[in-house]
C-alpha cells in the first residue's frame, strides 16, 4: 500500500493528526485504528511520527451528542449535568417575592414632579411603555420555561411573570389617571410601541427577543438601583408616587438576574447578547423620548426653557438619572458579566417595610 493511499484513510475527526496533509471524514474509529494506520504510513513512507490533537472547533449546538461533543452543552440548555442530576442555574442570591399592591391613584399633580414639566413627562414616558413591555418579557422568557430544569430558576421565573405583572397592572392604572384627571393622548401615542412590539414579536426568533428582554431587564435594573440608591431622585415625587416607583426598583432588583440566567441557560452567545443590548437602548430611548416630546407638545411645555434646565440637571448632574448609571450599563458588555456583580441587596431592605401599606397580598417567595 502505497503513503499516498494511506493518507487518504478517513479517521476521526476528532483525533485528526497534523501532519496529514488532507481533511479526513468523522467516524467512529478511535485511537486504535490511528494507530494501526499511523505504524502502516511509518512503514511505507519518510514520515516517522505523528502526535494527535482534540478537535477544538465548536460542535454546533443542534448536533446529536457524539465522541466530539462539548459534554457541557446539553448540561448548558436542559440545566442538568452528567447522568441526570439537576444542575443549578440561578445565580440570584435572594428570594423574589410576588406582592399584589395597590396605590391609590386619586389626585394626581399634572407636574407630580417638584412641578417640573420636562421631568414629569419623562418618567410619565417611561410609566407608558411598562405595561406593554412587561408583556413583552413575559412572553419571550414563556418561550423557554418549559425547556428549564432547575427548580430554583424555574421557582424564579413564576416570580419574575408575576412580578412583572403586578408592575403591568399598576402602571396602567396609572397611565389611566393620567388620562382620565389631566386628558393625556397616551392611547393614540402608544400605537408606535405597540406596532415595534407586535413586529418584533413576528420578525425576531424567540432567543433574540430573551435576549432583547435581559438587555431591557439590565436597564430597567440599573435605573431601580439609582432609585433606591439616592434618596434626591424621588425626594421631589409627590404623594404615593414615590412609594409605587420604590417598590417597582425593589422588585426589578430582586428579579434583575432571572431573564439573564435563563438567556446564559438556552443560548448564552455572546454576540447576541450585546447587540440586543445596543438594540434595546436604541429602542428604549426612541420610545421614551418620543412620548416625552409628544406629552410636551400637548401641554405646550416644549418652549420652558425653565423646565428644559431642570430636566437637564436631573439626568446629568443631580441626581444623575443618565450619567450615574453609564458605568454599570457598560459593565453589561464584559463577556463574563453577570447582574449580581452588582450585588445590592443591602438597598432593598430599607424599603420592605414601606411597601406594606399598599400591600393587598403577598404570594410565596419563589
Amino acid at each position: 500500500m502505497s503513503g499516498e493511499s494511506l493518507l487518504a484513510a478517513p479517521p476521526c475527526r476528532r483525533h485528526r493528526t497534523s501532519l496529514l496533509p488532507r481533511p479526513m471524514a468523522a467516524n467512529d474509529r478511535f485511537s486504535a485504528d490511528i494507530n494501526l494506520q499511523a505504524s502502516r504510513l511509518a512503514s511505507h513512507s519518510k514520515v516517522t511520527g505523528l502526535f494527535m490533537r482534540p478537535c477544538t472547533r465548536p460542535r454546533p449546538r443542534d448536533r446529536p451528542a457524539g465522541p466530539c461533543a462539548d459534554p457541557d452543552t446539553s448540561a448548558r440548555r436542559d440545566g442538568r449535568k452528567d447522568g441526570g442530576e439537576t444542575a443549578m442555574i440561578s445565580k440570584t442570591p435572594l428570594r423574589i417575592r410576588v406582592r399584589r399592591m395597590d396605590y391609590d391613584m386619586s389626585g394626581l399633580r399634572r407636574y407630580w414632579y417638584n412641578d417640573n414639566a420636562w421631568i414629569t413627562h419623562f418618567l410619565n414616558a417611561l410609566s407608558t411603555t411598562f405595561p406593554d413591555g412587561e408583556r413583552f418579557f413575559i412572553h419571550s422568557v414563556r418561550n423557554f420555561e418549559q425547556q428549564i430544569r432547575d427548580p430554583e430558576l424555574q421557582a424564579q421565573i413564576r416570580a419574575f411573570i408575576g412580578q412583572e405583572a403586578n408592575h403591568g397592572k399598576e402602571h396602567e392604572a396609572f397611565n389611566q389617571a393620567l388620562i382620565d384627571q389631566h386628558g393625556l393622548p397616551l392611547e393614540s401615542k402608544l400605537k408606535f410601541m405597540k406596532n415595534a412590539l407586535a413586529w418584533a414579536k413576528k420578525r425576531w426568533s424567540p432567543r433574540e427577543q430573551l435576549a432583547m428582554t435581559a438587555g431591557f431587564e439590565h436597564f430597567t435594573a440599573i435605573l431601580a438601583n439609582l432609585l433606591l440608591e439616592r434618596k434626591d431622585a424621588i425626594a421631589d415625587i409627590a404623594g404615593v408616587y414615590s412609594d409605587m416607583f420604590l417598590w417597582h426598583a425593589v422588585e426589578e432588583t430582586e428579579h434583575k438576574a432571572v431573564a439573564f440566567d435563563l438567556y446564559q441557560a438556552v443560548d448564552g452567545d455572546y454576540w447576541l447578547r450585546v447587540k440586543s443590548m445596543a438594540l434595546a437602548t436604541f429602542f428604549f430611548m426612541l420610545v421614551t423620548l418620543r412620548m416625552q416630546y409628544s406629552l410636551l407638545k400637548h401641554d405646550n411645555q416644549l418652549g420652558n426653557w425653565r423646565d428644559a434646565l431642570g430636566f437637564a440637571k436631573f439626568m446629568l448632574v443631580k441626581p444623575g438619572f443618565l450619567t450615574r448609571i453609564i458605568p454599570q450599563y457598560l459593565d453589561y458588555y464584559r463577556p463574563g458579566f453577570h447582574p449580581w456583580q452588582h450585588d445590592n441587596r443591602h438597598l432593598i431592605d430599607p424599603h420592605i417595610a414601606a411597601l406594606a401599606a399598599h400591600e393587598l397580598h403577598a404570594v410565596k417567595a419563589a
